[in-house]
């Protein structure tokens, strides 16, 4: 004779062994968007980034001196390093701002 115990475990048995369409759905949304990040880290906020121009207190061009806007960037991320590339809007000059441990 079954209990209400092992009724109970029968039927929520599939939900958790088998993903239904919803939670498929929404683990492949959550895959996608972590890969995107990955794949495109220009859709990330600019707090890195920010935080990387705070730490090296960089707020001028090395070469010519001028100020810099902050939105004209390219951020590169691995594992351990966030790599920022900066271009100045008088010289053109390029140059990578780096932070160690941004994951």
């Amino acid at each position: 004779m079954r209990t209400v115990q092992q009724t109970r475990l029968e039927v929520t048995r599939p939900s958790t062994f088998y993903l239904t369409a919803k939670r498929r759905q929404c683990l492949h949304r959550w895959i996608q968007n972590k890969v995107r990040m990955r794949t495109h880290p220009e859709k990330r906020s600019l707090a890195v980034v920010n935080k990387i121009l705070e730490q090296q207190n960089a707020n001028c061009c090395p070469l010519c001196g001028n100020g810099f806007d902050v939105d004209a960037y390219q951020e590169t991320q691995t594992t351990y390093w966030a790599c920022v590339k900066i271009r100045c809007d008088s010289c053109r000059h390029e140059w990578i701002l780096q932070e160690s441990h941004v994951v």
